[in-house]
């Protein structure tokens, strides 16, 4: 998705990005034994991986796109999202019990945390 030859520069608002080791430490906590974060072993688990390491030429990831059309558009998704700002995720939103819907805001912010 990205020319192994240039890589684009990283945003700023990166470096306030806690670490995992920091956020284990600090009010997320460390994982509970109570809940299962398992999942099975499959090539959508991979993908993420795969498009991001540079591993794939261009036409690789043609040939890789014409088995799956949803692939071009994660694609896409991983490039738009990289340079979102989701930290502002972290401020609680004293109105959430109320929402019915998932605001589209935080649908792109919770995508752009998880591909960061």
């Amino acid at each position: 998705l990205y020319s192994a030859d240039v890589e684009p520069a990283t945003p700023s608002w990166h470096a306030a990005v806690p670490t995992r080791s920091q956020l284990r430490r600090g009010p997320m906590g460390r994982p509970s034994r109570r809940y299962s974060s398992t999942q099975s072993a499959c090539f959508d688990t991979c993908l993420f991986n795969l498009l991001t390491s540079g591993y794939l030429d261009y036409t690789s990831f043609m040939s890789l796109s014409i088995s799956c059309p949803l692939i071009p558009h994660l694609g896409r998704m991983i490039v738009q999202c990289r340079d979102y700002d989701f930290t502002w995720l972290a401020s609680e939103d004293p109105h959430w019990k109320a929402q019915t819907t998932i605001p589209t805001s935080h649908v792109r912010a919770m995508l752009s945390a998880l591909f960061f």
